[in-house]
């Protein structure tokens, strides 16, 4: 679907919900771990933000500790459509880097893999909750179909770190607005 001026004003959300119900049979994604529909990667999607959603309250941040691919999309999604900024973590860092990304990104909630489960529960003093994307997926769907946060193209949808000239990680906060240009 071509992407018009006034989609730029709304949410990453609301555009991937748009596409999805257009062209629901299309592959929205392909990598070597698998392939999605838009329809699956949103009923995918939907089954993560309602684990998420039910595994931790109030408005801090959601941390995401996957891998590149189908499952990493996923994730993102899901956690984007519980309405808190992301904040991704790379496995390759540090547990103590990724714990002061934690605290500095207020983040107390992570949804992990199979893969990368170790390095999260290593992570348990700066986390509350660690949500498992594959128990999130197996749970029951019937009647799961989440209603999009409302949001504006300027809120949050992401906060990257960078390594930081002081040693210190610091967060770069993406808009909806930012990610669609």
């Amino acid at each position: 679907l071509p992407v018009r001026s006034h989609d730029v004003a709304g949410t990453v959300l609301r555009r991937f919900r748009t596409v999805a119900t257009a062209l629901p049979d299309q592959l929205a994604v392909v990598s070597p771990s698998g392939r999605r529909t838009f329809a699956e990667l949103d009923a995918e999607s939907d089954a993560i933000a309602n684990a998420l959603a039910n595994a931790s309250s109030g408005d801090a941040p959601i941390a995401i500790l996957l891998g590149h691919g189908v499952g990493g999309l996923v994730g993102l999604l899901g956690a984007m459509k519980v309405g808190r900024p992301v904040v991704p973590l790379d496995p390759l860092v540090p547990a103590a880097r990724l714990e002061q990304i934690l605290r500095v990104a207020g983040a107390r909630c992570c949804l992990t893999d199979t893969q990368h489960a170790e390095l999260a529960n290593a992570l348990r003093p700066a986390l509350e909750t660690i949500v498992d994307m594959a128990a999130a997926l197996a749970a029951p769907r019937a009647g799961i179909a989440r209603a999009l946060p409302a949001g504006a193209s300027m809120d949050v949808a992401v906060i990257l770190f960078t390594s930081g000239s002081t040693g210190t990680p610091k967060g770069v906060a993406i808009s909806h607005r930012s990610l669609l240009n």
